[in-house]
């Protein structure tokens, strides 16, 4: 009996280890395609001609990007508001 027990418990750790292996992989891909969006908007920011924005993996430089993508955001809201008629 101890020797069945002993092997489903090799093969639970080597279940465990694929799936963790596997999770690993997952998140570098989802990571991977991440970074290939932010750097498709970078670009088309800068073809539109959006002041600050062109391709960089600083992270200041995109902490700097996301804040005026922020502003652009907040600016577009309030311009909405104002131009239904609130003030």
């Amino acid at each position: 009996m101890s020797v069945l027990k002993a092997a489903q418990q090799r093969e639970l750790e080597s279940l465990e280890h694929r799936i963790k292996e596997e999770q690993r992989m997952m998140d570098e891909k989802i990571v991977l395609e991440l970074d290939q969006k932010v750097i498709d908007q970078q670009s088309t920011l800068e073809k539109a001609g959006v002041s600050g924005f062109y391709i960089t993996t600083n992270p200041q430089e995109l902490t700097l990007q996301m804040n005026l993508l922020e502003l652009i955001r907040k600016l577009q809201q309030k311009e909405s508001l104002t131009s239904k008629g609130f003030p």
